[in-house]
């Protein structure tokens, strides 16, 4: 076997292990803030559209992610927090999915992006 072709192998193995040559899918995302007053649902929709900027591809199957509101909640130990509700939907704007998420604004929008490349995987199955 040719040495510089099994070097070349190990190379591209550590370089994928390392930066994550792993196959995303590729669709067309778009974030809908349907509050666009409310400073909470920008930050969640500059959030997630930063999280599916490496994912997105013009001409992709389409999926949209509608942020439908957000609102202040106060639980029962008297803290207050957000509370995102979204709906996923395809690029002819049939349903796929809908989430309600109060963990913050990192970790909504991270779950919101997930069901968005679920569904965008589900898309080209």
């Amino acid at each position: 076997m040719d040495v510089s072709l099994t070097r070349s192998a190990v190379l591209l193995a550590i370089i994928c292990g390392t930066s994550g040559c792993v196959s995303r899918p590729a669709c067309d995302f778009d974030v809908l803030n349907h509050q666009p007053h409310s400073g909470s649902a920008q930050k969640f929709e500059v959030e997630l559209l930063r999280r599916l900027e490496s994912d997105g591809r013009v001409g992709g199957p389409g999926i949209k992610v509608n942020l439908i509101a957000s609102q202040i909640e106060r639980s029962a130990d008297g803290k207050t927090g957000d509370r995102f509700y979204y709906v996923v939907a395809d690029g002819q704007n049939r349903f796929v999915a809908a989430e309600t998420c109060s963990d913050g604004v990192g970790d909504c929008a991270a779950k919101a992006a997930d069901l968005a490349r679920s569904a965008c995987k589900n898309l080209q199955e």
